[in-house]
């Protein structure tokens, strides 16, 4: 009988097959562009294009090897779903389908191989528990973002104190002063805001000033974490999402105190107690 390893470990040799050698193509391409500049053996202008050429020979290798990955993974863990979920958050793969999976090198034997192995997403995959996880999980604001926002907010402050009474007496003083108004709000919001904003446990999750919502009435199929713009379009916002009689609630993490990670396998922790106390029989 074949042994299975785990998701975890599958993810590991993703990241040694995939990201450090990115990496390390990325900086070798910067290095030797930096060297071959300062020794005069080539001109300045070449920069742009020797970085395209890197980039091109980053994504080729990028490519390929995504592709062998998949194949290794997905015939040697058992639970499918849970590694494309976790590969998401990893950054090694994207949603089904999205432009970086159809620029995948694939040979067509690879291609009719990945088609077989992804059949085995229609198999539910199993989960244990994990006696390290506490009864219930309270989840609450960051609070060293809080501090860190008060921080910005303050050097922001400094900042247009000495531009407007300094020596130069800069109006555009203003501008940082009115900007430390933004991290100064953030931070103080964070660190006031004792209460949890999400409560995990056997019986369902509960969101601040919410009722908890059981997990009989949670689809976990449809439960997962993306990386998204927020609407500000200034960084990445992490947040899961999941679905209760046909609507779809979205909580934010990126302020709170677990990552996404973490919190994937609490929530399929408490999923599976769920389904152990109430004899939900597995399909």
């Amino acid at each position: 009988m074949k042994v299975l390893i785990s998701v975890e470990k599958a993810i590991n040799r993703g990241l040694l097959m995939i990201h450090i050698p990115i990496l390390m193509i990325f900086l070798t391409t910067v290095f030797l562009l930096s060297y071959l500049i300062l020794n005069n053996y080539v001109e300045p202008w070449f920069t742009p294009f020797g970085l395209i050429f890197g980039i091109l020979f980053l994504l080729i290798y990028r490519n390929f090897a995504i592709t062998k990955w998949r194949i290794w993974a997905y015939e040697n863990v058992r639970n499918i779903n849970e590694l494309k979920q976790k590969a998401r958050l990893h950054k090694l793969i994207g949603r089904d389908g999205n432009f970086f999976e159809r620029i995948e090198i694939r040979s067509q034997y690879q291609n009719e191989k990945l088609k077989i192995l992804e059949k085995r997403i229609n198999v539910k995959d199993i989960f244990r528990d994990d006696i390290s996880v506490p009864k219930e999980t309270k989840i609450f604001y960051a609070k060293h973002l809080g501090i860190g926002g008060l921080f910005v907010g303050m050097f922001f402050l400094a900042t247009g104190f000495y531009l407007l009474f300094g020596k130069e007496k800069s109006i555009f003083g203003l501008l940082p002063i009115i900007g430390s108004i933004f991290p100064f709000k953030k931070g103080i919001k964070i660190i006031r805001d004792k209460n949890y904003q999400i409560l995990i446990n056997s019986e369902g999750i509960k969101l601040k000033n919410e009722e908890l919502i059981s997990w009989k009435y949670i689809q976990e199929a449809n439960m997962d974490f993306d990386p998204n713009f927020n609407h500000h379009g200034s960084h990445i916002q992490h947040y899961f999402s999941f679905v209760v009689n046909g609507n779809v609630v979205n909580v934010p993490i990126n302020e709170l105190n677990v990552n996404h990670i973490r919190l994937k396998h609490l929530l399929q922790v408490y999923r599976v107690r769920y389904e152990k106390e109430n004899k939900v029989r597995s399909i």
